[in-house]
């Protein structure tokens, strides 16, 4: 997790957080919203995505649709 402060001239500073997930974490979130994993590549030009990927690009889509 990291989180800092945004500033910008004559206006109230903005808190922001980011934390990270994984692909699992966001599979299991995406399923209790009732989607399911459609495809995930490694980068945007679709190269696999394996245990070895640093990065991922997923898509998820309606369960049952």
């Amino acid at each position: 997790e990291v989180s800092g402060t945004f500033t910008v001239a004559g206006s109230s500073p903005m808190r922001w957080r980011l934390r990270w997930s994984s692909p699992g974490e966001l599979d299991a979130w995406a399923a209790a919203s009732g989607l399911r994993l459609a495809s995930r590549w490694s980068s945007w030009a679709r190269d696999p995505f394996d245990a070895s990927s640093t990065r991922h690009v997923s898509t998820w889509v309606l369960d049952g649709a």
